[in-house]
């Protein structure tokens, strides 16, 4: 991605925590509030739960 983007692809590759507070604060309740149930929701079914498998990318 560096490649094609250049720091640009920072944009993508780093991490970034962030958190509606707003939102949150005025009582907004998410459909998904979990990667992993939204994940879920978009693939189906998955024969590996979608929390273990991320649990097991974000260990490597």
């Amino acid at each position: 991605m560096k490649l094609a983007w250049g720091e640009r692809a920072d944009l993508f590759l780093d991490s970034h925590r962030t958190v509606p507070q707003v939102a949150l604060s005025t009582g907004f309740q998410f459909r998904f509030p979990t990667l992993s149930e939204a994940l879920s929701d978009l693939l189906g079914p998955h024969p590996i739960p979608i929390a273990q498998l991320m649990q097991e990318a974000s260990s490597k």
